[in-house]
């Protein structure tokens, strides 16, 4: 069975490997399908998503389509979470945090941004994110965790799903949830934003690592170690 469940079979090819428990998901469209992945299930205490791009087509002009990874309530539903340009405001409401990617076909540079909600319901922001002189294309890695009723996001230009290990590099601080979802079971998934472009295709595999599932490797420490985020974002050493 699978891990995720799709928005839809006409943009979304997905398969799965039980046996690394891998889950590849294909995200293709000419026509302006909004593509959503959402999981099967919650999960409790800690818990890892890991998204492998392996291959990105950037061959529009301008901003290219944006790969999203968030962390959602249990009661999330996918019409909460699979919603076009023009209703990303719902989106953000039924997450819990989120983390997103942005890059332009004429500029080696990678935008991030991370935001987490709060106990109000409102939304902290972390510090603008931006990596120069790198794109976050095929290769790249992408995780969005809770470990300890912390949030984090991070990358990896080399993380190897098969044996886990990787340098992964810290894209804002860890934000601390409020006490409401520190353990509480949330669903995890990914997406893409379209960013009003009609057409985009990204291949990737992922992994869900939780207390209570394929276990999340803590005994393989993350290397944060490069500065190259500017505008406040700050790396933190593991």
């Amino acid at each position: 069975p699978f891990l995720f469940q799709a928005s839809n079979s006409e943009s979304i090819r997905m398969t799965s490997d039980t046996g690394s428990a891998t889950t590849f998901v294909e995200f293709e469209s000419t026509t302006g399908h909004d593509s959503t992945v959402l999981s099967t299930q919650a999960y409790s205490d800690d818990v890892e998503l890991i998204v492998k791009i392996d291959l990105r087509l950037d061959d529009l002009d301008g901003y290219q389509p944006q790969l999203v990874l968030f962390l959602a309530p249990e009661t999330t539903s996918m019409n909460d979470v699979n919603t076009d340009d023009d209703l990303w405001n719902v989106f953000e409401d039924a997450v819990v945090t989120m983390m997103k990617e942005r890059i332009h076909s004429d500029i080696n540079h990678t935008w991030f941004s991370f935001k987490t909600k709060q106990e109000d319901g409102s939304f902290l922001s972390g510090p603008n994110a931006e990596l120069q002189g790198e794109k976050i294309f095929t290769g790249t890695s992408l995780k969005i965790q809770r470990v300890g009723g912390r949030v984090s996001s991070l990358y990896s230009l080399n993380y190897n799903h098969e044996t886990g290990i990787g340098t992964w590099i810290s894209i804002v601080p860890e934000m601390e949830l409020p006490p409401q979802y520190q353990s509480a079971p949330l669903k995890v998934g990914y997406r893409i934003k379209r960013d009003r472009k009609s057409g985009y295709f990204i291949s990737t595999s992922s992994k869900i690592l939780s207390s209570h599932g394929p276990k999340i490797q803590s005994d393989i420490p993350y290397q944060v170690s490069r500065r190259v985020f500017l505008r406040g974002a700050q790396d933190t050493t593991a």
